[in-house]
Formats: structure tokens, C-alpha cells, sequence
């Protein structure tokens, strides 16, 4: 069994927290091949408060199959 990381929650907190998923389902204009013919596209993603303050951030490589 995998291990899932949650990130952007303090672990010894007692609000109420719930599990948000994220799938990437396409990319566009990604950038240009390297000289190899090879793109490492990547994904940003940030977890936000309503007014804009940002809890966590992180980027996920491509998944090697």
C-alpha cells in the first residue's frame, strides 16, 4: 500500500479538516524539448485561504510509468 502525503495541514490541529484530491487531467503549452527531445513538465499547486493567504505549496513531477 502506498503512503498518502498530506500536505498544508498541521497534524496537531483540531479544526475540522477535510481531504481534497487533485488530478491533472491535461497540459498545454508546455515548454520546449530539451536537447534530447525530452519535456519535464510540471504542476504547481497552491492551497489557499478565501481572502489569498497561502498554506502550502508544492510541485509534482511528471509520474514515471
Amino acid at each position: 500500500m502506498v503512503a498518502t502525503v498530506i500536505h498544508g495541514i498541521d497534524r496537531s490541529t483540531t479544526e475540522e479538516t477535510e481531504l481534497l484530491r487533485v488530478r491533472v487531467v491535461k497540459g498545454e503549452r508546455l515548454g520546449k524539448r530539451d536537447l534530447f527531445g525530452v519535456v519535464s513538465p510540471y504542476c504547481v499547486v497552491r492551497l489557499e485561504k478565501a481572502d489569498g493567504e497561502q498554506i502550502d505549496e508544492i510541485t509534482l513531477e511528471k509520474k514515471k510509468k
